[in-house]
């Protein structure tokens, strides 16, 4: 009885590892083109869900292209042309990654490597010339032939010679060259452009989320749903907004003009013009009224002006009138003595007026 437990055992224990090493490594969850997973030598065409292994090779052809989510949460972007086996790949029963190790033939990656609580984990490229070792990062890496290029988008990634064993420390926004049998070239600061080639290269959308559990199926993703984020799930609706009626928008009333006062006149300063006050039928112009002087604009104060006379008149003699009266000398000798010495108060009415309306 204890022979036969002691032969089932080591049986036991060669199917658990080879179910641990079976286990998928890595689900494709995004793709497009004819990608081909080889499987234990068989070439298959690649599926959206499908799980790729430790050993399986991914080929993706010209045109096309391929996302790989890990087991870790890492992700794998391959560019078209590109030939990759997954060496290694471990994890722990709580998903931490413990050992991987991918190889590339040739063609160029994109890989997201998620941070991990364990120190030790790394994660490995090796190429024909070759490796690049990092803990968390986001680096592109191309082998093409004799030569691998290595440019870090953050964190760092260290590259080894297959050759000389010398290393060289990238940092981020940097990028290092290796040629068979010589060391790494100095990390120099990559150029943008260069960059946004790559990522063009490498972008593939993802269309379904991986297993997040044993047992559980992949399921599409959404378009448009954030890369490394489940679909979220329907929201219920909510019910309309209502809103109050706007009021209606105040006005504001204008203020009325300004009353400007009337422009004084330029020859009296101390009357208004007189193109600025209004026509009334009747109105004596401004300043005056019906007892006031009659204007004599050709004359200064002080000054005496004889009258027009017709010309059969013109023989007699004239008798000097005063100043600013407007009346006949006979009326200001009658009434006030001589012209020059009888000024015409302003509200005495005129006597001729006065004769004329009693006849």
């Amino acid at each position: 009885m204890h022979r036969s437990a002691a032969a089932i055992a080591p049986g036991l224990v060669l199917w658990l590892m080879t179910g641990a090493v079976a286990a998928p490594a890595g689900t494709v969850v995004g793709m497009s083109g004819d990608c081909i997973v080889e499987h234990q030598g068989a070439r298959n065409a690649a599926t959206l869900a499908q799980g790729v292994e430790v050993g399986d090779t991914v080929e993706v052809p010209e045109g096309g292209k391929m996302k790989l989510r890990m087991a870790d949460g890492s992700v794998v972007s391959v560019a078209s042309g590109t030939r990759m086996s997954v060496t290694a790949y471990g994890v722990s029963d709580l998903g931490q990654r413990q050992d991987a190790q991918l190889n590339l033939q040739q063609g160029l990656l994109r890989v997201e490597v998620t941070p991990t609580a364990s120190a030790p984990a790394r994660f490995e490229v090796d190429t024909a010339v070759g490796t690049a070792a990092v803990r968390s990062t986001d680096w592109f890496v191309e082998a093409n032939g004799d030569d691998m290029q290595v440019n870090v988008l953050s964190g760092a990634v260290e590259m080894t010679s297959r050759t000389t064993h010398r290393a060289v420390m990238i940092p981020a926004h940097s990028g290092s060259q290796l040629r068979r049998g010589s060391d790494p070239v100095t990390p120099r600061p990559f150029h943008p452009a260069a960059v946004a080639a790559l990522t063009g290269r490498t972008r593939v959308a993802e269309r379904i989320v991986p297993p997040a559990r044993p047992g559980v199926s992949a399921q599409p993703r959404p378009p448009g749903t954030p890369i490394g984020h489940p679909p979220e799930a329907p929201s219920a609706p909510h019910p309309p907004e209502v809103r109050p009626p706007e009021p209606p928008p105040l006005r504001i009333p204008e203020p009325p003009a300004a009353v400007h006062p009337p422009e004084p006149h330029p020859e009296h300063p101390e009357h208004p013009h007189p193109e600025a006050a209004p026509k009334l039928p009747g109105a004596y112009p401004p300043g005056r009224h019906e007892h006031s002087e009659p204007e004599h604009r050709d004359e200064k104060p002080g000054a005496e002006h004889r009258r027009e006379v017709a010309p059969e008149h013109r023989d007699e003699p004239q008798r000097p009138v005063a100043s600013g009266t407007g009346y006949g000398s006979r009326h200001i000798e009658q009434h006030h003595g001589p012209a020059h010495l009888a000024p015409h108060h302003p509200h005495h009415p005129p006597q001729r007026e006065r004769r004329e309306h009693k006849r």
